[in-house]
């Protein structure tokens, strides 16, 4: 017997069973671009080792589109093919491409859908100068740990991981509201490292399930957990292009940062 409720929010490739049989991907559209995110999830595994998964199946999936992603499992929750992937987002991390570099004078924060951005801060402090940069510069001294929603939305590390072609759309802040009060009624947490004596490069993740279910964006992971990931396929609508977009941020000195 063929489940006929409709997925709030996303269309899926296959239609659900009552006896969940295999999901092949979950599409979402966001504007100009369709994503579609593979399923089953890659993992459970260190960050390295479920990239290397997925960009063998798709792009890596950033921070932005990872609240996406989530956000449409928990808005779904009743459909069987989801559970897995919830359970992974409650009970481990979701990993997303989305990584930083701390060094004395702050981090720059970008996004590896393809794995392959420079990591020091000297090549990321080029990168970052030129028009249609990839890069965003977060300033040091921010606060970390759990905060109010309205806090977490308005942090200076949050909006660095979210930032898309140089702005902050607010669909992606209402998204990540409402994801946020899915996990917890008023409260989120953030962590990242503000800056280091060196180059300190860090993966994030998204995740809830602890600690009363706040939703985590934690950007301060080495390679020593185990977490999941889903593979990205870009469409576009018409007059859209389906190579990732790159942000473009406000022009900062850059020598002053060294």
């Amino acid at each position: 017997m063929i489940n006929e409720r409709p997925i709030k929010g996303a269309t899926m490739i296959l239609e659900v069973p009552e006896q969940a049989e295999k999901l092949e991907g979950i599409v979402i559209p966001n504007g100009e671009e369709i994503w579609t995110f593979g399923m089953p999830m890659d993992g459970k595994g260190y960050f390295k080792t479920v990239m290397e998964r997925v960009g063998k199946r798709g792009l890596r999936p950033t921070t932005r589109q990872t609240i996406y992603f989530a956000d449409r499992l928990l808005e779904n929750q009743e459909q069987l093919n989801f559970r897995d992937a919830i359970a992974n987002f409650r009970q481990n991390v979701f990993w997303t491409s989305t990584m930083q570099t701390s060094f004395p004078n702050g981090m720059f924060v970008y996004d590896n859908p393809q794995g392959d951005m420079p990591t020091s801060s000297k090549n990321l402090a080029e990168d970052f100068i030129q028009a249609g940069s990839n890069v965003r510069y977060v300033k040091p001294g921010f606060r970390t740990g759990e905060m109010k929603i309205l806090d977490w939305l308005n942090h200076s590390l949050f909006q660095a991981y979210i930032t898309h072609n140089g702005n902050i759309d607010e669909e992606d802040i209402r998204t990540a509201e409402r994801l946020a009060k899915k996990c917890h009624k008023d409260k989120a947490y953030v962590f990242g490292v503000d800056k280091s004596d060196k180059d300190d490069v860090r993966y994030s993740a998204l995740y809830s399930g602890r600690d009363n279910g706040r939703l985590y964006l934690d950007c301060g992971y080495g390679d020593g957990y185990d977490g999941y990931a889903s593979p990205v396929r870009l469409t576009s609508t018409e007059g859209a292009k389906s190579a990732p977009k790159k942000c473009v941020v406000s022009a900062i000195n850059v020598t002053s940062l060294f």
